[in-house]
């Protein structure tokens, strides 16, 4: 029983740390930067076909940029999938500022003052995190 329950062990180990691996690369990858450090630095890599594989890189991150572990296949990180597509889908900025306008009043109106705060970060041209109370 006890070789059983060791073997299990190692073999949840062996998993968990395979899953951990996929994840790291797909997420490395999913940048179209680091698709071409990793071209760059293999040994055949035939500098004739770089604007080839410029071409590939963004389809490829595209791919692994969609790539989601099972901890996020959850409702709400398709919600954010949804929110990114709607408003990848406004390309001016104009567009984009009244999309944050009405997602700030939005927040505002549901009594949720620091969230509307967040979004008001936004138009301003701030990322959220640097909002005081984040850290």
């Amino acid at each position: 029983m006890a070789a059983l329950l060791a073997a299990q062990r190692q073999q949840a180990m062996t998993d968990i740390l395979r899953r951990q691996a996929a994840e790291a690369i797909a997420s490395e990858l999913a940048d179209p930067v680091a698709l071409l450090v990793r071209w760059v630095e293999r040994d055949d890599a035939d500098w004739s076909k770089l604007s080839t594989v410029l071409g590939e890189a963004d389809k490829m991150a595209e791919v692994f940029a969609r790539y989601r572990p099972e901890h996020e296949r959850t409702v709400e990180h398709q919600a954010l999938e949804v929110l990114r597509e709607f408003l990848a889908s406004f390309p001016e900025p104009s567009q984009k500022r009244m999309l944050y306008t009405l997602l700030a009043a939005g927040m505002e109106n549901a009594q949720r003052p620091q969230h509307a705060l967040k979004a008001q970060a936004l138009l301003n041209g701030n990322a959220p995190s640097v909002l005081a109370g984040d850290a």
